[in-house]
């Protein structure tokens, strides 16, 4: 499966904070990074999105 430059992807923050939902997030948590929009998801939220963008990814590879 390719990946590209902007493909959203699980990143280790440097800095506490809130994501796009205001759910706030610790220094070295894991979080679903989308570079393009430079925004974060935290939580049940970032792992929905992660199965989500993974099942879209599948999809586009085996062209269902």
């Amino acid at each position: 499966m390719p990946t590209y430059r902007n493909d959203p992807r699980w990143i280790t923050t440097k800095f506490p904070g809130k994501d796009k939902n205001g759910v706030p997030f610790k220094r070295g948590d894991r979080v679903f990074y989308y570079p393009m929009t430079k925004t974060i998801l935290a939580g049940d939220a970032a792992e929905q999105a992660s199965a989500d963008f993974e099942a879209a990814s599948f999809d586009e590879d085996f062209g269902l």
